[in-house]
């Protein structure tokens, strides 16, 4: 006996092994088949779990639906990440199900080749994916049913879109609980789309992010030049860069936002996703109603936030990079964490921003939502559009300011028309005025009557495309995956306005990117302090430079023969210029070494540390057991 306990004692390491071993196999196998819906979620804001606000959402149900999850299990089989994904949506099917008090139906469908399962998915609109050359398809998605027949799709649960899935199902269903789609005018003085080539012609492709809106609201746009007054039924406005308006719906929009109309503005000092000479400037648009309220955006000038400042391409060459003042990515650093649109997401990406100012003796509340850290400077938009991205870097100064790029305007705010509108009198297509007659609509008002209502951001670019998402052709369908949370901001503020708060905190959820702020401050620190020497190191190399051009030209004007002294003279500034050159080169090589081993440390970081330290533990272990043994003999 006293000699199998010492065997045991002795080799206990590994009997433990195997006893982790054993008991690992066990909980999979009883998970498997017995507790199939048990489970541990981890997960830093739980995004394998059932949210309470998808739970909220599915009370607010009258009536049955039947989702159906359309997986093709024979071709997925061979993938494993595709299996994994089909089986967290399974869970998260079941998990609306049990949540539904019985209204949720689920049916869960194998498509198999030219089954009445594939004729149904097809109908359905689900999108069958090729996998080979012999035409086997894989069918990965979902359907969502009413009463009446009435059905919704998702053709194809990207893989790449994971982070988003519970929202993409908690939106199918918000749609059906509540069909009434919201009312958004839209007034805009640049194009909200490119034209892309089809075919032999040009199609007009709106930006993603209009996209999503039009498929989510009704979009009235505004056409100034057309349309003298806002329609009476419409529940939020969206202005983009407006510009010179008709008094009458200047008026309109005045009256609109003073009774408590919801208004997202934006304006910017300059304009990157639109032809600058295509854009009209900005003048008797919003601006009018700005110096009503007593805010102001100066267009002359954008920020510049070092903290901030987005790495760019230099020269068009992969292997530099520098850092962009006028572009910031924003963090949680800069958002406010006060407002529910916006202070659960990681990141949104700015491009030449301007900043919102409030007059002196006004009362206006200028409540920030986006702002740039003290790090930061006005740039003169003239001078950014000519200097490259190292040339504005080595003139920065920071002011040690905060800047505001978008807020919220809150208290009472004053009308821009006094007087009413009889005293602007418009035009007619003949040019003749007109007479408004205010009392046939609705009473005028000099300040705002209920709460303000009004979000105004100075930048325009983070609507753009290529500024918060990859677009991708998935077999004919228009994939949209974001890298930055612009499209969510802007989305949020509009569901809040529409009140959907439940929808902002499930897209919130949603992204989980997690930059690395800190290393970024190391690596910009460094790049600051190597530009400063490269910066003295340039200037240098221009006095060399005509040092060596003055002794050669006075040369050549004196004689054609060189003496030794000016020899001596033209070869040590050769030499200097040189050195000075190698210098350079090295403090360029140095930079770079210096990032990249910061990429270095994380990816070691990432990938290496924990089983190093586990083998380190392990290794002590095994030590400091030995050592044990050999005292006992």
């Amino acid at each position: 006996m006293k000699s199998l306990m010492l065997f045991l004692k002795q080799h206990s390491i590994w009997f433990v092994t195997i006893l982790v071993f054993i008991s690992w196999s066990a909980v999979n196998i009883i998970s498997y088949y017995g507790i199939t819906n048990a489970k541990i979620d981890l997960s830093n804001g739980q995004i394998f779990t059932l949210s309470k606000h998808s739970q909220s959402l599915l009370k607010e149900m009258k009536s049955p639906l039947t989702i159906r999850f359309f997986y093709s299990r024979e071709a997925g089989e061979h993938n494993p990440v595709i299996q994994r994904y089909a089986k967290r949506i399974r869970s998260l099917l079941l998990d609306y199900k049990s949540h539904s008090h019985g209204q949720i139906k689920l049916e869960f469908i194998d498509p198999k080749p030219y089954s009445s399962e594939e004729d149904l998915a097809l109908s359905h609109g689900i999108q069958g994916v090729p996998l080979d050359n012999f035409g086997t398809k894989l069918y990965l998605g979902l359907s969502v049913a009413s009463q009446t027949d009435d059905i919704v799709a998702i053709p194809y649960l990207d893989v790449e879109k994971e982070q988003f899935l519970e929202y993409d199902i908690s939106r199918t269903l918000y749609d059906f609980i509540h069909p009434e789609k919201k009312n958004i005018g839209i007034i805009t003085s640049i194009p909200l789309g490119n034209f892309v080539p089809e075919g032999k012609t040009m199609r007009f492709q709106p930006w993603a992010l209009f996209q999503q809106i039009q498929d989510l609201y009704h979009l009235t746009f505004i056409d100034p030049a057309t349309m003298q007054h806002l329609p009476t039924d419409m529940d939020i406005l969206l202005m983009v860069q407006p510009s010179q308006l008709p008094d009458p719906l200047l008026y309109d929009i005045d009256q609109y936002i003073l009774k408590g109309g919801k208004t997202i503005i934006f304006d910017d000092p300059l304009i990157e996703s639109a032809n600058p000479k295509a854009v009209p400037h900005s003048t008797h648009g919003i601006d009018f109603l700005f110096n009503a309220w007593g805010i102001a955006i100066d267009p002359s000038m954008v920020v510049g936030d070092f903290s901030n400042a987005t790495a760019v391409a230099q020269d068009n060459s992969a292997q530099q990079v520098t850092s962009y003042l006028p572009w910031p990515t924003l963090t949680k650093n800069n958002f406010s964490r006060d407002d529910v649109t916006i202070s659960n997401l990681n990141r949104i990406q700015l491009a030449s921003a301007g900043f919102i100012q409030k007059m002196a003796n006004h009362s206006t509340i200028i409540a920030p939502l986006l702002f740039s850290t003290k790090q930061s400077m006005p740039l003169n938009v003239d001078i950014v559009r000519r200097a490259s991205p190292k040339e504005l870097l080595s003139h920065f100064k920071p002011s040690g300011i905060s800047y505001t790029y978008g807020a919220r305007i809150l208290g009472s705010l004053s009308t821009a028309f006094p007087n009413g509108i009889s005293n602007h009198p418009p035009k007619n297509e003949h040019g003749m005025s007109n007479t408004v007659d205010e009392s046939a609509s609705s009473p005028h008002v000099l300040h705002s009557v209920k709460d303000t209502h009004v979000v105004v951001i100075a930048d325009i670019d983070l609507l753009h495309d290529r500024f918060w998402a990859q677009i991708q052709d998935m077999y004919g369908q228009r994939v949209v995956i974001p890298f930055s949370d612009n499209a969510f901001f802007i989305l949020n503020m509009i569901d809040q306005f529409g009140g959907s708060d439940s929808l902002i905190h499930l897209r919130s959820k949603g992204n989980q990117t997690r930059p690395f702020t800190t290393i970024d401050v190391i690596k910009k620190k460094s790049e600051q302090l190597y530009l400063a020497k490269e910066k003295s190191l340039q200037q240098s190399l221009i006095i060399l430079e005509k040092q060596l051009t003055d002794a050669a030209t006075k040369n050549n004007n004196a004689s054609s023969i060189i003496t030794p002294s000016q020899g001596q003279t033209i070869e040590a500034i050769r030499f200097k210029l040189l050195e000075t050159r190698k210098e350079l080169r090295n403090v360029n090589h140095a930079l770079r070494e210096e990032i990249e081993s910061y990429y270095f440390i994380i990816k070691w970081i990432g990938i290496g540390m924990i089983p190093s330290a586990l083998c380190i533990i392990y290794f002590i272990i095994g030590i400091r057991k030995t050592v044990i043994r050999r005292r006992i003999h």
